[in-house]
């Protein structure tokens, strides 16, 4: 056996191997994923509650950030 065939054999192994791993573990992680979304959907939690903004004006401190992040630039109704 040449010393070519070592070095391509061992490096097919540990490729093999890394990608073996990361099969693994991206079929785990996908399973747990699927899972919170069963239970997300279970629970109703899997969309947004509102579409539209709240500002409540008792919290309302004033400074005008919520204004200034709305794409559609009409948080306050103004």
């Amino acid at each position: 056996m040449s010393i070519d065939s070592l070095i391509w054999g061992t490096s097919l192994v540990v490729s093999a191997g890394l990608l073996i791993a990361y099969g693994l573990t991206f079929r785990a992680r996908n399973r747990l994923h699927v899972e919170r979304k069963a239970e997300a959907v279970r629970l109703g939690i899997d969309r947004p509650l509102a579409q539209y903004p709240f500002v409540d004006p008792g919290l309302c401190i004033g400074c005008a950030t919520c204004v200034t992040a709305c794409p559609e630039g009409d948080v306050l109704g103004s």
